[in-house]
């Protein structure tokens, strides 16, 4: 609890956290400041990534697959026990769990309930498109579903460097529930 703001269990959802304010809020007031150096973001690929990517051999990784990368570097260092960097602490906490929750994950017999739907179409596609991506680096699937999964839940377009919609992991901003409607403003 700090400033208006705690982060505590979801009221809503089983098991996750959730950003809650503990006091009315003006118009205008900041409710959360998060360093830029904490921003994950495609400029916040490690000197190691190289390495562990072999970005020079694959120059089709851009935009949001190098953020699947990061994730997926930083879930393996962690993992492996090593260090992990900077990103660590936020990486640790994102659930494990995520891989299922979007549909690109769920199984055969799930996917059998989207018949009929646009949404089915989407799916596979976006599978295609991730299969495409476990060869270019050599990763697991169910690790890439994770990726993709915590990515896809808690990216936020951000302008940066004057770049517009660059996707982005805010930590704690990610925790933030709100309602489609809502009004708020993100500022960096």
């Amino acid at each position: 609890r700090n400033e208006g703001v705690c982060v505590e269990p979801s009221r809503c959802f089983d098991g996750g956290l959730g950003v809650f304010a503990t006091r009315a809020f003006a118009s205008g007031d900041a409710i959360l400041r998060v360093p830029l150096v904490a921003v994950l973001r495609r400029a916040s690929l490690p000197a190691d990534i190289g390495a562990w990517l072999r970005i020079a051999e694959r120059p089709q990784l851009e935009g949001e697959a190098r953020l699947l990368a990061l994730l997926l570097h930083q879930r393996a260092s962690i993992e492996a026990g090593g260090t992990a960097g900077r990103f660590a602490p936020y990486v640790r906490a994102l659930p494990l769990e995520l891989a299922t929750l979007l549909p690109v994950g769920w199984s055969d017999a799930q996917l059998a309930l989207l018949e009929g739907t646009p949404l089915l179409a989407q799916v596979v596609e976006a599978r295609t498109s991730l299969r495409e991506l476990q060869r270019a680096l050599g990763c697991e699937w169910e690790p890439l579903l994770w990726a993709h999964a915590a990515y896809h839940s808690r990216a936020i377009a951000l302008t940066l460097d004057g770049v517009a919609g660059e996707g982005c992991l805010v930590p704690l901003l990610d925790y933030c529930n709100h309602r489609n409607g809502s009004l708020h403003a993100v500022g960096v």
